[in-house]
């Protein structure tokens, strides 16, 4: 009753025009890692969910970690779900030479020293599908989901003012940011994003320092603070860039062999890559007890096929869960362990009774016969 009273009120909010609320692929999957149709059946069941308690289809996604894809499936799958706009993090845009050669630049680096992109672009696969790129102040995000917590409430607010005042000196002239002579000048974008438990939880003064930075904004006639889509409805994106790398918040993770790995904190040099294997081993399994189930229709009675394909569904959210980024990148804590390989083995278990539930009720298959008997070996080991 409480977390419904809560979204409730973020409806209110969002029905009035305060607030913009996102949503998020159902069980927080990093999309590269995984095939294209796992991404639109994750999305596709979060959109179904914020749809249900708010009523209406959102505009943005926020993609788990910012976790981009070179390959452009983050642009299909969300095209494909009608999503408009996403964020990905300052690294990929400037490692993709908008300007400049990449360079380590930490979370307190003078904004001055570094490029900016001055407002959101398109991002193309073509055959029409595109989406609005918004590129996240990764100093200011950075100093609020990294830094702050340590400190009290009132210097953030100043740190965080300076900040902001230092990029409206600096940075807010159409001539330093390269804007197009004609086109009117709507003001340097700053986006900042991070994920929803920041404030709160790894933050407990993290409200305070809101409440006292939105007051302090509202001093700055300057400065004004809207959500993705207002700005995107009054100023939509007019320049097309390609973003062919892979990208995260993780950019400045370091691998000896292949340089900068933004995918290092969920795949690292640590053993339990493992975890990513499993899943993968568990959803090769699904597929192929999917597709034993679909062959014996109409050769096993009606309500077995609904209750075998029952079972395959509940074998797919078992995978759904196993795809969750948590696992491996909090792979030391062994309840998180315990949790992605329990997944993946009930995926496995699932499949198994599914193709075995069709064999009981007279349908002959070796193929079947050999799944069943392997599965339930790899499941007991």
């Amino acid at each position: 009753t409480g977390n419904y009273d809560l979204l409730m009120r973020y409806k209110r909010l969002q029905d009035l025009g305060r607030i913009e609320v996102i949503t998020t692929p159902y069980y927080h999957p990093l999309i590269p890692f995984w095939p294209e149709e796992d991404g639109l059946r994750q999305l596709k069941k979060g959109i179904d969910l914020y749809e249900r308690y708010f009523g209406r289809r959102p505009v943005g996604i926020w993609c788990p970690e910012m976790a981009w894809s070179a390959d452009y499936r983050n642009v299909r799958v969300l095209h494909d779900q009608g999503i408009e706009w996403t964020i990905v993090d300052y690294s990929l845009w400037e490692r993709c030479g908008y300007p400049g050669q990449y360079k380590w630049v930490e979370f307190w680096t003078d904004p001055w020293k570094k490029p900016r992109p001055p407002w959101p672009y398109w991002v193309d696969a073509g055959y029409g599908r595109r989406i609005a790129v918004f590129i996240r102040d990764s100093i200011a995000s950075g100093r609020i989901a990294f830094i702050y917590a340590q400190w009290p409430a009132p210097p953030c607010v100043e740190d965080f003012m300076d900040y902001i005042d230092s990029i409206e000196e600096n940075y807010n002239h159409p001539e330093v940011v390269g804007w197009p002579r004609g086109r009117p000048w709507p003001g340097l974008c700053i986006a900042i994003a991070m994920d929803g438990e920041t404030l709160g939880y790894w933050w407990k003064e993290g409200f305070e320092w809101l409440n006292a930075t939105l007051a302090r904004a509202r001093e700055r006639p300057w400065l004004h603070i809207v959500s993705a889509a207002e700005y995107l409805e009054e100023h939509p994106p007019f320049e097309t860039i390609d973003l062919r790398l892979d990208g995260s918040w993780g950019w400045h993770y370091w691998d000896p062999v292949v340089g900068v790995d933004p995918f290092y904190p969920w795949r690292g040099h640590y053993d339990d890559e493992y975890m990513l294997v499993r899943a993968w081993r568990a959803r090769d399994w699904v597929v192929e007890a999917e597709s034993l189930v679909a062959r014996a229709k109409g050769s096993v009675p009606e309500d077995v096929s609904r209750e075998a394909q029952s079972l395959i569904e509940r074998a797919w959210d078992d995978i759904f869960q196993a795809e969750c980024s948590d696992w491996p990148f909090y792979h030391w804590i062994n309840d998180f362990r315990a949790r992605a390989f329990a997944h993946a083995t009930a995926a496995e278990w699932f499949a198994a009774q599914a193709v075995k539930l069709l064999l009981d009720s007279g349908w002959s298959d070796a193929e079947a016969e050999d799944f069943v008997a392997f599965l339930a070996r790899v499941v007991a080991s």
